[in-house]
C-alpha cells in the first residue's frame, strides 16, 4: 500500500537476484570463511535478511523518501557514467571490431583458387606434447596423415590458452592487441573476441576475392551464422543472465537439471549434451560440403568440440555412462585418462573426414589444427604444454617450402596466404601469450 516501501523491497529482492554472482564471486575471493560463499548460506542469509527488512520497512513511520531519494541518485550516476563512456566511445571512434588488419589480400586472377578447408579440433595436444607429457602414442593419426600427403608441424604452438582468443588472433592473423598479457580476462573481454572472430579477416579477404564461405563451427561468422546450438557460450544477454541467481543455480545444478526434459526446456540450463550433437552436425556438414560442387571456390570451416571435454564416449567410439560424464565434469574424477581416450575416439573421426574430404575433393587444401592443447589441470611447471596444438597442412601441390615446425597461430594464414596466392604478408613474432591462471574449459 505504499509504493516507496514496496520499491525499497523490491529493489532488495531483484539486487540479490541480478548481482547474485558478483557477490557469490566476491565472497569466494576475499572471505577468510569458506561457508560464505556457500549456496545455502547465501540463500538463508537472503531470506533471513528478507524477512528482517520486510517487517523494518513495514512497520518503520518513516516514509523512507531519503532512502529511495539516495537510491534514485545512485542510479542516474552509474547512468550517466556509462553514457560518458559511450559518447567517448563514439567521439574517438573507439569501436569493439576486429584485430588489426593484416593487410589486403589480393588474389591474381592467373592464380588458382582451390577449396580451403579449416577443420579445427578443439583442445587437441600435439602428438609430440601427447608423448612426452601424457604417455599417449599418437603415432596412428601422424602416419594416416603423412600417408595423405599432410606436411606435419610437430612443434606448433597456439599464442593463446583460450579458444575464442586463439581463434580471433588465428582467424585476424594478428595478436589481440586489446588484450596484454596478465591481463585479468573479463567477460567483455570474451565478447571483443566473439565479435573479432565475426568480422575476421581471413574470411573477408577470401570473400572480396570470390571465395563462397561454408560456417560449420560454433562462432557466428558475418552473414553465416553458426548452424547448430549455442547455448552453453556466453554470449548476448547470457552475459547478464548467466550472473544471476537463476544463472548460477542453473550452472551449479546442470548435472541435475539435465537429466529432466522438461525442465531443460523451462530453464536456462546448459545442456553439455548439445555439444556432442554440435559435433555429429558440423562433422556431417563438412563432408556433405565436400560432395558439392561449385562453380567458386569456398572456404569450409569446420570447428569440432573434440577432444574438448565432456568426454563422451571410449576409444572405441562408445557413449559413457551419466555418472562417468558428470563425475568428470564435477571433478570427482580425475580427467586426464578420459581425456586420452577421448583423443583415441577423436582419431577415427579425423580419418574419417579427411579421407572423406580427400576422396570427394582431390584438389582442396586442407588445415588440420587446434586452438591450443590439453589444458585441465596442467601443473604450473609444465604449463608451456597448454600451447603445443596439433598442426598439419595439405597442398595438392605438396610445396611446404614456407612453414617452419615452430610456426603459431597467428602466422598460419600468412604462410598459406603467402604459399598459394604469392601474397606477402610478413611474419610476425611467434609468441604465446598466458594472460590468466589455466582453468578447465575454453
Amino acid at each position: 500500500r505504499d509504493a516507496r516501501k514496496a520499491g525499497l523491497m523490491v529493489l532488495y529482492c531483484m539486487g540479490f537476484f541480478l548481482f547474485f554472482g558478483a557477490i557469490y564471486d566476491f565472497l569466494k575471493a576475499w572471505s577468510p570463511w569458506k561457508f560464505l560463499w556457500k549456496y545455502s548460506v547465501l540463500l538463508a542469509g537472503f531470506v533471513l535478511v528478507g524477512i528482517f527488512l520486510f517487517f523494518f520497512i513495514r512497520r518503520s513511520k518513516s516514509d523512507m523518501s531519503k532512502a529511495t531519494y539516495f537510491c534514485n541518485l545512485l542510479f542516474l550516476i552509474f547512468i550517466g557514467l556509462d553514457l560518458i563512456k559511450l559518447t567517448g566511445n563514439l567521439w574517438t571512434g573507439k569501436k569493439d571490431g576486429a584485430a588489426v588488419a593484416a593487410g589486403t589480400l589480393i588474389i591474381p586472377a592467373e592464380i588458382q583458387k582451390p577449396d580451403i578447408y579449416f577443420l579445427l579440433f578443439d583442445e587437441y595436444s600435439s602428438s609430440k606434447c601427447l608423448k612426452e607429457n601424457y604417455g599417449l602414442d599418437n603415432s596412428s593419426l601422424d602416419s594416416f596423415l603423412i600417408v595423405q600427403g599432410f606436411h606435419l608441424l610437430p612443434e606448433s604452438r597456439s599464442n593463446y590458452s583460450e579458444t575464442d582468443f586463439s581463434m580471433a588472433s588465428c582467424l585476424n592473423m594478428d595478436y589481440l592487441h586489446w588484450l596484454k598479457p596478465g591481463t585479468e580476462i573479463r567477460r567483455e573481454h570474451n565478447l571483443r573476441s566473439f565479435e573479432d572472430i565475426r568480422n575476421n579477416e581471413v574470411v573477408r579477404s577470401l570473400e572480396s576475392n570470390g571465395y563462397q564461405i561454408v560456417n560449420q563451427s560454433m562462432f557466428d561468422l558475418k552473414h553465416y551464422p553458426a548452424p547448430v546450438s549455442q547455448r552453453w557460450f556466453s554470449i548476448d544477454t547470457r552475459l547478464i543472465t548467466e550472473e544471476t541467481l537463476l544463472g548460477r543455480l542453473c550452472h551449479e545444478f546442470s548435472w541435475f537439471l539435465n537429466r529432466y526434459a522438461l525442465l531443460r526446456r523451462i530453464l536456462p540450463v546448459t545442456s553439455y549434451e548439445e555439444q556432442l550433437l554440435n559435433n555429429d552436425r558440423c562433422l556431417a556438414g563438412v563432408l556433405a560440403a565436400s560432395t558439392i560442387k561449385t562453380g567458386n571456390p569456398r572456404f569450409i570451416y569446420g570447428h569440432f568440440l573434440l577432444p574438448h571435454f565432456p568426454y563422451y564416449k571410449n576409444k572405441h567410439g562408445d557413449i559413457l555412462p551419466d555418472s562417468v560424464v558428470n563425475g568428470v565434469m564435477q571433478e570427482k574424477l580425475d580427467p586426464l585418462p578420459y581425456y586420452l581416450d577421448y583423443i583415441q575416439y577423436a582419431n577415427i573421426e579425423v580419418k574419417k573426414l579427411i579421407a572423406g574430404i580427400r576422396a570427394n575433393n582431390p584438389e582442396a587444401v586442407i588445415i588440420f589444427m587446434s586452438d591450443h592443447g590439453y589444458r585441465w589441470n596442467v601443473p604450473a611447471a609444465e604449463i608451456s604444454s597448454v600451447f603445443r596444438n596439433q598442426n598439419a597442412v595439405y597442398f595438392p601441390s605438396m610445396q611446404y617450402g614456407q612453414f617452419y615446425d615452430s610456426i603459431t597461430n597467428v602466422n598460419q594464414f600468412r604462410i598459406i596466404f603467402n604459399s598459394l596466392f604469392n601474397a606477402k604478408y610478413p611474419l610476425m613474432k611467434d609468441t604465446s601469450m598466458i594472460i590468466q591462471p589455466i582453468i578447465k574449459g575454453h
